[in-house]
């Protein structure tokens, strides 16, 4: 065949229990395997639903039914879900209502992994396009082999995979029933509650074509079970007497929530056909089982509000919480919240009525506090575990048995407490020119003291509390800003011309840590690149925001060794490598020339959402962007150094890095490192802002054209309403990011970081909607 005359098709072998000493064949791909094009592709969504509704003087009810089906765009990643909802009222007597809220839903999915370095989307840019998806004998082909790297066929996964499930079944309602009573008092109860089962299911096969194979089977399913209810009870006072209008509501509130979880795991299957997927089925050797009740939570509450009005021109609100949650220990466990808004309606002022462009002008402001409870519900408590592999021992010293024993695995924080978001706004609302425009601007500031941080324990409290430790009210927080939205509706062409109705929004945002705990300055967060590079991108630290980037800047790249030498030392330091800034200056490049470069944090994020319609016809279009945020594309670790791993290299690399070849004049506009064996101190060997990108973006995030056929001939087919409409979402990104999409998510604390993001896709969608 052609390649190698020593390969002989004849001797190809592959032998599962043998997998090294396997005979495969491997055809090179000379035209180049698109490993992201082969793993995804257009996939189709469906969404139908039907709304059923009517009443009479006595009772009123609503039947809805949703059926959702949208496939990924990865190879056998899809989302399946079915909703039905069903609401009633009764009037019993006049004053006298009773009702009832429920919904039922299941839904079942097989995911794809979404931001990290080892998922199917990862590995269309680790594996060498000269490695085919298939080798000459129909099985899958991949990195095994000399100098191919290490990565995974992402094909071979995902079809692997297929047949892996996630399930989800809840039922959410409630039941309410409200009394008018004494003319200006209304009662109202309220119970409901939701009920979830979580089961899920995967098997992992044998793998025999990577570098790094998976040398068995195993076969994993698992259940989690949740529920909670609430009880709230109010009482509502409303009257109207003179100018003054008053409306005084207080309650209690009631909620618990409880769970379990449970999960079995079996290895050794003899078979992978999915019919014998069963825990029973197996090896009896390394069975693993685990599981055990959340710790119960509840909170209760009592709370009153009044919102008070004079001649609709003076407006203040005051509300007041007291909560109380078990998740804090008994000394602390209440905290109370007020609230507070002030409002005055300018445009009602004598003086103002001769401004006839301004229809309404209200200026206000507000001061609240809220409280957090979000916490593991057993913070507060220690805990002790059990199990063979960590507390059992061979107490007897018969050497063929062991006795069951404890071992501290939680270190509770009996003082927590509530943690206090303090939130103050300042802005005003307009409505001009007869209501055409409407201007609403504020200024906010949101400050969170008490917050809830993971301190981590000293050594001696073992390594279960030392992977786990309890939360405390060490740190503080704040947020300032300014939201603005402008209005705007015009008809051009008369009433039967062309209507429009434009809003635009405006938000700047501006995080600040500012306090993590005493004599703790800075955590540093591992988005998943910590054992690559010999440290992280992420820093939380006092005076920066939330998931900072942290390491040595880039100024350049050493041209030659003359600037090698009139620069600071640096460890590694040649012609085409990193030269960073000596930050301190001192003459040398040390982890103290380690600096702040960059935050995912936008400075603002804006909005445009225009409505138009003439006749029958509507269109829609909304844009988002925002401004000022950076990312880390980790990506580059892989795509643009030879000594990171053998894989796929990008083309930056190869066309846009310094090179002694080239001339000093080409080598002054290189933007990629010199590509060498050996990695080090001074290309791929720290975090660095070569990493960071500017991930500002603007994206066409919706466009819609409907037509809604006249009532007098859809009638005729006994018809109420008829609307046909095109929609296309995530249309278009305008961004310097080079990454798949610059909306990168991620945890509080460690967030912008870029490993292989699953992006967000272009949606185009048709349909109907009928009113009978």
């Amino acid at each position: 065949m052609e390649g190698n005359p020593a390969v002989n098709p004849a001797l190809y072998n592959l032998n599962l229990d043998n997998v090294s000493g396997s005979y495969l064949i491997v055809k090179a791909n000379k035209a180049g395997t698109n490993y992201y094009n082969e793993l995804t592709s257009s996939a189709p969504v469906v969404n139908h639903n039907i709304n059923l509704s009517g009443g009479g003087d006595r009772s009123r009810y609503f039947f809805g039914f949703d059926m959702f089906d949208q496939k990924g765009i990865v190879l056998n990643n899809y989302f399946k879900r079915y909703t039905a909802r069903v609401n009633t009222e009764f009037n019993i007597k006049k004053n006298i209502r009773i009702g009832e809220n429920l919904q039922v839903s299941y839904n079942q999915g097989n995911g794809a992994g979404l931001n990290s370095e080892g998922t199917e989307i990862a590995n269309t840019y680790k594996q060498q396009t000269i490695i085919p998806l298939y080798n000459i004998n129909g099985d899958f082909a991949s990195s095994r082999g000399a100098n191919l790297g290490n990565a995974n066929n992402p094909v071979a996964t995902r079809i692997r995979s297929k047949d892996n499930r996630g399930h989800n079944y809840s039922v959410f309602g409630n039941m309410y029933a409200e009394v008018d009573f004494l003319k200006h008092f209304t009662a109202r109860t309220s119970f409901g509650g939701t009920f979830t089962n979580d089961n899920y299911y995967n098997y992992t096969f044998q793998s025999y074509e990577n570098a790094e194979n998976n040398s068995g089977t195993s076969y994993t399913e698992g259940v989690n079970y949740f529920r909670s209810w609430t009880w709230t009870n109010q009482l509502t006072y409303k009257n109207s007497f003179g100018k003054h209008d008053v409306t005084a509501v207080a309650g209690t509130e009631a909620v618990e929530e409880w769970g379990r979880a449970i999960q079995g795991v079996r290895l050794g299957y003899f078979v992978d056909n999915v019919d014998f997927r069963s825990l029973d089925a197996g090896s009896a050797s390394g069975q693993r089982n685990s599981g055990s009740p959340y710790t119960p939570a509840a909170l209760f509450s009592i709370f009153g509000k009044v919102d008070y009005a004079y001649n609709d021109k003076f407006l203040a609100s005051v509300t007041v919480r007291r909560d109380g949650s078990s998740r804090f220990g008994a000394n602390n466990r209440y905290g109370i919240f007020p609230a507070a808004s002030l409002g005055y309606r300018l445009s009602s002022e004598s003086f103002m009525q001769d401004i006839k462009w301004i229809t309404d002008l209200k200026i206000k402001g507000s001061w609240g506090q809220m409280g957090n409870q979000r916490i593991n519900p057993a913070n507060s408590f220690s805990i002790y575990g059990s199990g063979p592999g960590s507390s059992n021992y061979d107490i007897t010293g018969s050497q063929n048995s062991t006795v069951g024993g404890f071992q501290l695995s939680f270190v509770g924080n009996p003082d927590g407490k509530w943690e206090t978001n303090t939130t103050t706004n300042v802005g005003f609302e307009a409505t001009l020119f007869g209501g055409k425009t409407e201007v609403i601007a504020e200024w906010y500031s949101k400050k969170t003291d008490d917050l809830l941080f993971r301190l981590q324990q000293v050594a001696t409290a073992g390594a279960g509390p030392g992977g786990n430790p309890a939360f405390y009210n060490v740190a503080s927080m704040k947020n300032t800003g300014l939201d603005l939205l402008i209005g705007q509706k015009a008809n051009l062409g008369g009433p039967k011309g062309v209507k429009l109705d434009a809003t635009f929004t405006f938000t700047t945002y501006k995080n600040e840590v500012t306090k993590i705990a005493e004599g703790v300055n800075f955590f540093d967060t591992d988005a998943g690149e910590g054992g690559r590079i010999g440290g992280v991108f992420i820093r939380n630290a006092v005076g920066h925001p939330l998931s900072s980037f942290f390491g040595y800047e880039v100024i350049g790249l050493f041209q030659d060794a003359a600037d090698v030498s009139k620069s600071p030392t640096q460890t590694s330091a040649a012609p085409g490598r990193f030269k960073y800034r000596d930050a301190n200056g001192d003459g040398a490049i040390t982890s103290d020339d380690r600096v702040f470069f960059g935050s995912p944090n936008p400075k603002f994020t804006y909005g445009l959402n225009l409505n138009a319609s003439y006749g029958n016809f509507d269109m829609g279009v909304f844009f988002y962007g925002a401004a000022g945020k950076k990312a880390i594309n980790y990506v580059k670790w892989w795509t643009d150094f030879v000594p990171s791993f053998q894989g796929e290299k990008s083309k930056a690399a190869l066309y846009d890095s310094w090179s002694p070849e080239k001339s000093a004049a080409e080598n002054a506009k290189a933007t990629v490192p010199i590509q060498e064996e050996s990695g080090n101190f001074s290309t791929n060997g720290v975090p660095n802002s070569y990493y960071m990108e500017n991930a500002s973006f603007l994206r066409l995030k919706n466009v819609s054209l409907g037509y809604t056929f006249p009532s007098s001939l859809v009638s005729k087919i006994k018809v109420d309403r008829l609307r046909i409409y095109v929609q296309a979402t995530n249309l278009m990104t305008i961004t310097k990011y080079t990454g798949l999409d610059p909306e990168i998510a991620g945890g509080d604390t460690a967030f912008g970081f870029d490993a292989g993001v699953y992006p967000t896709v272009k949606q185009f969608y048709f349909g109907v909607n009928l009113g009978f």
